[in-house]
């Protein structure tokens, strides 16, 4: 019987890469116009060649891309940039939709809910609270409370004792199939993979049999919209 569900944050409950993309794009047009003398298209360039080296939660992405860009930290053009991309991002800070009224009827079948992110926890937490959906949450695991990364079992172990739950009582939904499904699944943890966060089009077009064969393994359950997840658990619960 399930009795909890653990929830990933980016591309599942909120539309992480979106959101990035049109804030980085906005912070790019306004150090073009604080006097930054490369192109656009050059400075976007810069930019995800910083998140390919430092990650997607780079820590002083504006000033390493100064330093890159410029040869120094030009605080002009970093300020200009930090307050676009503040802007943006908490303007576009929203969940997908149907995610506040999936939480809200899971809560009423009387289950547990956690979060498990490879985000540090004060990121993690802004994204919750800025989405609203904090509240909704029993635990949130960070990557400060493992220091281990998905696929990594820690992250999952350490969600599953906090929520005092087996395995096998509970379900990972998750729209990274290395890191969620597989992660999980080797726990033993029921899964279902979020298809409608999944953000490249080769992860959108994957059909299960195709990334049962890339991924050696395969979600239990594909949701298309996240109220999908509401029948999964429902069914398995009449069992």
């Amino acid at each position: 019987m399930i009795k909890g569900v653990i929830f990933d944050i980016d591309n599942t409950l909120v539309d992480f890469c979106r959101m990035k993309d049109v804030s980085v794009r906005e912070a790019i047009d306004a150090m073009v116009d604080a006097g930054l003398p490369i192109s656009k298209s050059q400075a976007f360039k810069i930019i995800h060649g910083v998140f390919g080296e430092m990650g997607i939660e780079a820590h002083k992405l504006f000033q390493t891309f100064s330093k890159r860009a410029v040869g120094k930290v030009d605080h002009k053009i970093v300020g200009a940039a930090i307050v676009a991309h503040k802007r943006i991002w908490n303007g576009l800070l929203h969940t997908y939709p149907g995610v506040i009224r999936t939480l809200i009827q899971l809560r009423e079948m009387g289950l547990k809910l956690s979060v498990v992110s490879d985000a540090n926890r004060i990121p993690a937490y802004e994204r919750l609270y800025g989405a609203r959906v904090v509240d909704f949450f029993d635990f949130v695991v960070a990557h400060e409370d493992t220091h281990q990364y998905k696929p990594a079992r820690k992250p999952f172990q350490h969600a599953l004792n906090l929520m005092k739950l087996q395995p096998a009582e509970t379900v990972m939904v998750g729209d990274w199939i290395k890191g969620d499904v597989i992660g999980a699944k080797r726990l033993g943890l029921t899964t279902c993979w979020a298809k409608y966060g999944a953000y490249t089009k080769e992860s959108k077009d994957l059909s299960d049999k195709a990334h049962l064969k890339r991924y050696k393994t395969k979600a239990d359950c594909t949701l298309q919209k996240i109220e999908d997840i509401i029948k999964f658990v429902e069914k398995i619960n009449k069992k």
